[in-house]
C-alpha cells in the first residue's frame, strides 16, 4: 500500500501543476470578440478611433482598399485612399461626428492603392467618451460608381436636350392638362415677346382668334388620341398684331397626365417678312 502511495504521488504533483498552469492561463486570456455582423455584408464597414485611423475593417472594406489589416490598422485611416480633392474634405468629417453625431452620405471619391477609382457614399455614427468626446466612429462605404456614372450620362442628356430644346429657330412649349407648363425662349422672340413676358395658361394670345384656337387645339386633341401627331401650317399673331405665318406640329409625350409638346417653325415668306421687320424691331 505505501509502495502504491509512493508511486501516485509524483504523477498528482504533475496533474496539480498542469492544472494550476492551465488555470493561469485562462485566467490571463481575454474573452472571444464578438463576432462582427458585417464582415461578410457587401459594404465596406470599418471602425474608427479618435484620431481617424482604422481599428477593424471586414473582407469587403480590405478588398476595396486593396491591404491586409495589418498594414493599416492602428496606422491610417480611410484618407489614405481617397482623392486629392476628397482628402481635402475628409478631415471635417470627424468635426461633423464630433457635434452631430453622425454623417449621412457624404460622396468621396476612393483609390486604391493600385490606382483603381469608385464612387462612394460615407454613413458614420459616433460613439463618445464619458466627457462627450469623440471616442469611436463606426463607418460604411457604399459603392455608387454605376449611380454616379448613370448620373453624368443623364447630366449630358439633359444639356444635349437644353441645346436642342434653346434652339434659335423652333419655338417650344410643354402642355399638361390644357395648361402650358413650359416653353423655351426663341417660342417668346418668334412672337415679339421679351423673357418671361409670355404668360397665362394657354397659347391663346398667339392665335388671331378665340375660334381659331379652340379648332386647332380640337383638330390636335382628335389626332393625338389616335395615336398619330398633328401638324398643320397656321397663321397666328405676334405681340403688335402682325401676322406671323407657323408650321405647327403637337405629339404627345405622357399618357398618364395627357402631356403635349408643341413646335412653331416661322414659314412666312421672305418679302412678307422683310416687309414686316421694321415693326417687329420696334417692339422689341
Amino acid at each position: 500500500m505505501n509502495h502504491m502511495r509512493n508511486w501516485l504521488q509524483p504523477l498528482q504533483s504533475l496533474g496539480h501543476r498542469i492544472s494550476h498552469g492551465v488555470s493561469r492561463i485562462l485566467s490571463r486570456s481575454e474573452p472571444s470578440p464578438t463576432p462582427d455582423p458585417y464582415a461578410h455584408a457587401p459594404c465596406a464597414h470599418f471602425t474608427l478611433d479618435a484620431a481617424g485611423h482604422f481599428v477593424q475593417l471586414n473582407a469587403k472594406a480590405l478588398e476595396w482598399f486593396d491591404c491586409e489589416a495589418e498594414q493599416v490598422v492602428g496606422l491610417c485611416g480611410p484618407a489614405q485612399f481617397l482623392s486629392a480633392e476628397s482628402r481635402e474634405q475628409f478631415p471635417g468629417c470627424l468635426a461633423v461626428l464630433q457635434v452631430h453625431g453622425h454623417i449621412d452620405g457624404l460622396e468621396f471619391e476612393m483609390v486604391t492603392r493600385r490606382g483603381a477609382t469608385r464612387r462612394v457614399w460615407l454613413y458614420a455614427t459616433a460613439a463618445y467618451d464619458n466627457r462627450g468626446l469623440l471616442r469611436q466612429s463606426v463607418c460604411m462605404l457604399h459603392d455608387v460608381t454605376e449611380l454616379v456614372r448613370a448620373r453624368s450620362r443623364l447630366q449630358v442628356l439633359a444639356a444635349e436636350q437644353r441645346a436642342v430644346l434653346d434652339n434659335d429657330l423652333l419655338g417650344v412649349v410643354k402642355v399638361a392638362g390644357n395648361r402650358m407648363v413650359w416653353k423655351n425662349r426663341t417660342l417668346e422672340r418668334l412672337f415679339g415677346y421679351a423673357q418671361g413676358e409670355l404668360r397665362g395658361p394657354t397659347l391663346r394670345a398667339l392665335y388671331c382668334s378665340e375660334q381659331q384656337f379652340t379648332e386647332t387645339t380640337n383638330a390636335a386633341a382628335t389626332a393625338l388620341a389616335l395615336g398619330e401627331r398633328y401638324r398643320a401650317r397656321v397663321e397666328m399673331q405676334r405681340k403688335d398684331g402682325t401676322p406671323l405665318l407657323v408650321d405647327l406640329c403637337a405629339v404627345r409625350v405622357g399618357a398618364e397626365r395627357e402631356e403635349t409638346v408643341w413646335t412653331f417653325l416661322d414659314v412666312t415668306p421672305p418679302r412678307k417678312r422683310a416687309a414686316e421687320t421694321p415693326a417687329l424691331t420696334a417692339v422689341r
